[in-house]
């Protein structure tokens, strides 16, 4: 058991690092200026030739179409609750209790959770230690 307990701990880490690990403002615009040189640089070939016009014609949608995936990528946005929800709630399924969610994350949720509680339905003691977790978190931040 405490084996399956430090490879679970492991794996969260692992998890919740990758979801932290995003693009700067700096990289982005990077990305943006080079997507930007790769575009004019395609309207300006000289399209006489049908392989160069269907050049001209697509590239640019390509270049947009590939700063998009990569832009949901680094949000997480598909799969989200996959990464950065589920592997913290498979502890509760391991000791038989009820899943718990933030109501800001119910709308990532697969539609077959069913059985979960909300920060609304703690009882006193758990309320209370709730909102010692999210003061430790501002302190820290």
């Amino acid at each position: 058991m405490l084996g399956m307990h430090n490879r679970t701990v492991s794996a969260m880490i692992r998890l919740d690092t990758l979801y932290k690990e995003r693009l700067f403002v700096a990289e982005w615009m990077l990305l943006y200026t080079l997507s930007l040189i790769i575009a004019l640089s395609v309207l300006f070939i000289n399209t006489e030739n049908l392989f160069f016009q269907m050049v001209v014609l697509i590239f640019p949608a390509v270049i947009s179409l590939a700063l998009f995936i990569i832009n949901y990528l680094d949000k997480l946005a598909w799969s989200r609750e996959s990464v950065t929800l589920e592997p913290n709630q498979r502890l509760f399924d391991a000791i038989g209790k009820k899943r718990f969610y933030l109501k800001r994350n119910i709308k990532y949720l697969k539609k077959s959770t069913k059985r979960y509680r909300t920060e609304d339905e703690l009882t006193d003691e758990l309320q209370k230690i709730h909102s010692d977790i999210l003061n430790k978190r501002k302190s820290q931040s």
